[in-house]
C-alpha cells in the first residue's frame, strides 16, 4: 500500500513537471530541446509584425485589464481589440518546452475560430524585453495570432499580468466569454480537443 502511493506522487509530479514550467525557472532557447519544432516548422512563416511592447495601461476594477500598443503608427486599445469576443489568453515563453508543444494547437484554433468572434492573446513572460527576439520565435514557428511582451523589467506589463491574479506556472491559459467574464483558467499544457471544448463551451 505504502509504495502503491508512493508511485502515484511521483506519477503526479512528474505529470505536473511535464505540463508546465515554473514562471522562475527560465531557460535558454539552447538549453531545452522544441518538442514541437517538426509541426511548427510546417506551419508558414508570420509576414507582418505580431509581437509588441506596451505602451500604456489602465488598471481597473474590471476583470480584463486595458491598455495600449502602438501598430503601424497608430495607438490601439486592448479593449476595442476584444470587444465582443471570446479571448483565450496565453501566458508562455520561448525558453519554456510545454508551451512550445502547445503552440501549434493554438494556431489551428486560432485559424478555425478567427472568424467566429474569437480571439486568441499572448503574453510572452521573457527575461529579456527585447521584443525581436519573440518576434523571430514568431515568425519561425508560424504564430498567427497577437503577443504582448512581459518582461519582468517592464513594469507596466507586470501590472498588466499581475492583474490576472499570480501566474505560478506556464503555460497557463484564461479563457474570457463574450461579456469579459472569465470562464476557465488552465495551468500548463493542453491538447487540440481540450481547448477547442473549452473554446466552445466559452461561446
Amino acid at each position: 500500500m505504502f509504495f502503491k502511493k508512493i508511485a502515484i506522487v511521483v506519477f503526479a509530479m512528474s505529470f505536473a513537471f511535464s505540463t508546465a514550467c515554473s514562471n522562475g525557472s527560465e531557460k535558454s532557447n539552447t538549453e531545452t530541446k522544441d518538442v514541437a519544432s517538426a509541426t511548427l516548422n510546417a506551419e508558414a512563416p508570420a509576414t507582418a509584425k505580431s509581437v509588441f511592447q506596451i505602451k500604456t495601461s489602465t488598471i481597473g476594477d474590471q476583470v480584463l485589464p486595458d491598455f495600449t500598443w502602438e501598430e503601424n503608427g497608430i495607438t490601439i486599445k486592448f479593449s476595442d481589440y476584444i470587444k465582443d469576443k471570446v479571448v483565450f489568453i496565453n501566458f508562455w515563453g520561448t525558453w519554456c518546452p510545454p508551451c512550445r508543444a502547445e503552440i501549434p494547437y493554438i494556431i489551428q484554433l486560432q485559424k478555425e475560430f478567427k472568424d467566429k468572434d474569437f480571439v486568441v492573446v499572448g503574453f510572452a513572460l521573457e527575461r529579456s524585453p527585447d521584443a525581436s527576439n519573440v518576434q523571430k520565435f514568431s515568425d519561425a514557428k508560424g504564430i498567427n495570432y497577437i503577443n504582448f511582451m512581459a518582461s519582468r523589467t517592464d513594469k507596466t506589463a507586470m501590472e498588466i499580468v499581475g492583474h490576472f491574479g499570480q501566474i505560478n506556472a506556464v503555460p497557463t491559459t484564461m479563457i474570457f466569454n463574450k461579456k469579459g467574464e472569465k470562464v476557465e483558467t488552465i495551468v500548463g499544457g493542453r491538447d487540440y480537443k481540450s481547448f477547442k471544448a473549452s473554446i466552445e463551451k466559452a461561446m
